[in-house]
Parts: C-alpha cells; sequence; structure tokens
C-alpha cells in the first residue's frame, strides 16, 4: 500500500486519504483530506461575507437564472422528471392557468408547482400551490376526494333549507 506525509499535519496516510488532482505532480494533493477540508471550511469561515454578498449581487443581477436553477434543483430533489422546457411546454399547454382550479399564474406571487406520480416521478400537470396541496392532504387518493366531495354537498343541502 502506498503513502504519504501530508505537508500540513505532518503525518504518513495512505495515498487514499488524499484527494487526486492532475495539477500536482504525484497526480494528489499535498495535503490529507481532513487537513484540506480543515482549511477550507476555516477559509469559508473568515470570508464568508465576501461569498454571501457575492450571491446576493448575482441572484440580484440574474433573477431569473436563480429562479430556474432553484426550481429545477428542486424537482430533481423530488425525484420530477422535467426540465425547464417541459415545464414552459405544459405552461403554454394549460394556458398559464392552474389545471384544477383554472387560475391564472398572475394571480399568484410563487411559479407553479409540478404535479407528478411521487412512485413513478411522471409529471402531471402545473398547479396553484393550494390545488397541490390538497392533493398532497389526501396522497393523491379518488376515494378521499370523493368523500370529501359528498361530505360538502350533504352540508350544502342541510345549509339550503
Amino acid at each position: 500500500m502506498e503513502e504519504k506525509k501530508c505537508s500540513k499535519c505532518g503525518k504518513i496516510k495512505p495515498v487514499g486519504e488524499f484527494y487526486k488532482n492532475k495539477e500536482y505532480v504525484t497526480g494528489i494533493t499535498s495535503q490529507c483530506k481532513k487537513c484540506h477540508s480543515q482549511n477550507l471550511k476555516r477559509y469559508y469561515r473568515t470570508h464568508r461575507a465576501k461569498f454571501v454578498e457575492k450571491a446576493r449581487k448575482w441572484r440580484k443581477a440574474n433573477p431569473e437564472k436563480h429562479k430556474n436553477s432553484q426550481a429545477k434543483s428542486d424537482w430533481k430533489k423530488q425525484g420530477i422528471k422535467i426540465n425547464l422546457e417541459g415545464y414552459n411546454q405544459l405552461f403554454v399547454e394549460q394556458k398559464g392557468c392552474c389545471a384544477i382550479c383554472g387560475k391564472s399564474q398572475k394571480e399568484f406571487k410563487r411559479r407553479f408547482c409540478v404535479d407528478h406520480n411521487h412512485e413513478t416521478g411522471q409529471v402531471r400537470g402545473l398547479l396553484c400551490a393550494k390545488c397541490n396541496h390538497i392533493l398532497g392532504i389526501v396522497n393523491d387518493s379518488r376515494i378521499q376526494l370523493q368523500k370529501a366531495s359528498k361530505y360538502l354537498h350533504v352540508w350544502e343541502n342541510k345549509s339550503e333549507r
């Protein structure tokens, strides 16, 4: 097993404890992963304000790019199989309206949610937050929605008397 001495802590460690880096003659970093990580954390802590300000300026200068990158990140985390082009195509197909209540995107501050099958990730449509929450609360169950509809119908009839 090949070993190397860390330039920071001075300990001799297996080569696997060092990051690969083609810029180094040896092909691996001079500091072990633990020391390298500590240095990055220390650097980030001391220069955090600079990073935060730079990010804030970029978001302000590129609001659409920021919004799109956030959306793509959220969709990926949720396992939703859609990209920005697909979202925009659905938006046009739905004429900019929620697929359930039919309200226009202009009536909401936030972009529509991507409704999808939680098991397959297949996209069903774009919904406003309220309609999306309704489906989430009933776990996408048509039976639960029918029971709720029947319940409201009974109480509508009682209040009309």
